[in-house]
């Protein structure tokens, strides 16, 4: 059997100073939690490029743009650089974990932010390429359904009410929000959910794996200090 490592679970203070508490990231990062999990994938992932590509992945599902057409086993590297080259995009602007805004974290929370990250980055071919087909045919299936908008429970109940709006494109934020809530309370219930689905859904163990060569590091991660 292959020796495995454990990780910790993202804290909320954590997901809240990996999104910036911004509202931008932590929405397509819950929204892909929830309708393109990757938990049969997270072990071969850092939690940065999990982030990334969920992030991506919502991105490129909402404006109909998801790469190469459709994810296969065949094109698995590809699909996700490039996912995760949008991803990163949106998440560095706002990302605690860099160097012009992380002298303000805790120690703890920057120690939990790299043990998040044991792979750092490297053999990112190597880890996707480890990955059973029969996990990537199963996320390729669920990025390609349409994606939902979420919305409030408040706003939920009002358009079923009313059927002004497609009900089968909407779903219910497990949380309640009003129209006149702050972006900081907002990112702060977001940031809840995102840490519990990690919690609750993602296995804190990895495989110890080991490869010969690097290659396939990612050259538009997450700028950290260390």
């Amino acid at each position: 059997m292959q020796p495995t490592i454990k990780r910790p679970k993202p804290t909320i203070d954590l997901v809240m100073a990996t999104g910036g508490g911004d509202t931008k990231v932590l929405e397509p990062l819950y929204d892909g939690l929830v309708e393109t999990p990757l938990a049969g994938l997270y072990g071969f992932l850092d939690f940065k490029e999990t982030e990334a590509i969920e992030v991506g992945l919502r991105i490129a599902r909402a404006q109909g743009r998801v790469p190469f057409g459709q994810l296969t086993s065949e094109n698995r590297y590809e699909f996700f650089s490039q996912v995760a080259r949008v991803g990163f995009a949106v998440v560095n602007k706002s990302t605690a974990f860099c160097r012009e805004r992380d002298s303000d974290l805790s120690d703890a929370v920057v120690h939990r932010y790299h043990q998040l990250n044991p792979h750092k980055g490297e053999h990112f071919r190597e880890r996707l390429e480890a990955i059973d087909d029969d996990v990537i045919t199963d996320l390729s299936v669920a990025i390609a359904t349409q994606p939902h908008r979420f919305v409030s429970g408040r706003e939920y109940d009002y358009h079923h009410k009313t059927h002004d709006c497609d009900l089968d494109a909407l779903a219910r934020l497990p949380f309640q929000s009003r129209k006149h809530d702050s972006p900081e309370k907002k990112a702060t219930a977001l940031a809840k959910e995102v840490a519990r689905i990690f919690r609750e859904q993602y296995s804190r163990e990895i495989p110890d794996l080991s490869f010969e060569r690097s290659q396939g590091i990612l050259p538009f991660g997450i700028a950290s200090n260390n």
